[in-house]
């Protein structure tokens, strides 16, 4: 981005608006059953799927995993869409212990889990690391911005 104040927002940023006020690792609670009324994941993928009038599966069936319009499914209480599940998300946090030649990082923290993830695992806790230098279709981002101080 060059717009000055966007940027990527960190792991703490991210859980913040994902948990929105809530503690916990998910913010619609401990009840995985709720899971899928807020985030797709590998458990409503194939209704999803049927919905649009596709099948599920390819011809050597593989499952077919896509990422979803924003807003189908309940936000969370900040009214922000889909924080667990459909596409992981870009955070700012680099691994400190993956370090190319030059020190500059070569991993980036990846939150919320995608589409094919398993319910289970999607939550705000766990932080995964990813290779930046790879084109994940599963992968996305939210923007957040530094306000300038007045």
């Amino acid at each position: 981005l060059k717009k000055p104040g966007y940027r990527l927002p960190t792991v703490s940023e991210w859980r913040i608006a994902a948990l929105s006020g809530v503690g916990g690792e998910r913010f619609y609670g401990t009840d995985l059953s709720l899971h899928v009324r807020y985030s797709w994941c590998f458990d409503n993928n194939a209704e999803y799927m049927r919905s649009i009038g596709s099948t599920a599966l390819q011809p050597d069936g593989t499952i077919i995993i896509v990422s979803k319009p924003v807003g189908l499914l309940r936000p969370n209480d900040f009214g922000l869409f889909d924080v667990l599940g459909n596409v992981a998300e870009w955070c700012n946090d680099s691994n400190p212990l993956s370090r190319g030649e030059n020190g500059q990082p070569l991993q980036r923290a990846i939150m919320g889990g995608a589409a094919g993830g398993n319910s289970r695992y999607d939550n705000v806790v766990e932080v995964p690391f990813h290779l930046m230098d790879i084109e994940y279709n599963s992968h996305g981002f939210r923007v957040a911005r530094t306000i300038p101080e007045p």
